[in-house]
């Protein structure tokens, strides 16, 4: 993290990494969202390098749970059952919070997402926000692959599965919603994939041989 920072600094361009005067790809495997994210977070909030980054698991973990959380409570009505359902999820949080760095957000996207998809399903008929809440979970579930490939892929094959086969809509309609879903996917991969070709651009300058 601490060269992506020095890389952002120096050159203002993300997923630029430097070190002792060579320059060079900041993302050292699947991760790229994390060399992305961080630097952004300790330019725009002061931060360090390894503050920043705990505060970017952080805030997924915190945003996560509070959507899931809310889901799960307009999902069951029982107050029992509300209980039960926040004690599980602050199990899982605990261990999230134990095991740490990028493997968070496995967990974390399935928290979020899960509860108001089954909550979609059982109502009697489809609410308008289901559709912005596709696109949503999509450009989530998407953007976490990034953080840690394939972290949000579980999540897109749930969503869609339940949207095919359990929602009170029509044939054409949950095609069209799944549609909605795959263009929030495609969003962040458009928008990393500028970002390479961006920072692959800069470093064949900065660095030669690159």
């Amino acid at each position: 993290a601490f060269q992506a920072d020095e890389g952002y600094r120096r050159s203002g361009v993300p997923l630029v990494a430097y070190y002792a005067g060579h320059w060079f790809p900041a993302e050292s495997g699947d991760d790229i969202g994390l060399y992305y994210f961080a630097p952004q977070l300790s330019r725009f909030l002061h931060l360090g390098p390894a503050n920043s980054v705990d505060f970017f698991f952080a805030g997924i973990l915190l945003v996560c749970f509070a959507i899931g959380a809310s889901g799960a409570m307009r999902l069951f009505r029982r107050s029992s059952i509300r209980f039960a359902a926040a004690m599980v999820l602050l199990v899982n949080l605990a261990i999230d919070v134990r095991c740490g760095d990028v493997y968070i957000v496995q967990s974390a996207i399935i928290v979020a997402v899960v509860p108001w998809a089954l909550y979609f399903c059982r109502m009697p008929r489809c609410s308008k926000v289901v559709w912005p809440a596709a696109f949503l979970a999509g450009v989530a579930a998407s953007i976490m692959n990034y953080i840690r490939v394939h972290s949000g892929t579980a999540a897109l094959i749930f969503i869609a599965v339940i949207v095919l086969f359990s929602l009170p809509l029509s044939r054409t309609r949950r095609a069209l919603l799944v549609s909605v879903m795959l263009a929030g996917v495609i969003l962040p991969i458009i928008f990393f994939h500028a970002m390479v070709f961006r920072r692959d651009a800069v470093l064949q300058k900065l660095e030669p041989g690159f």
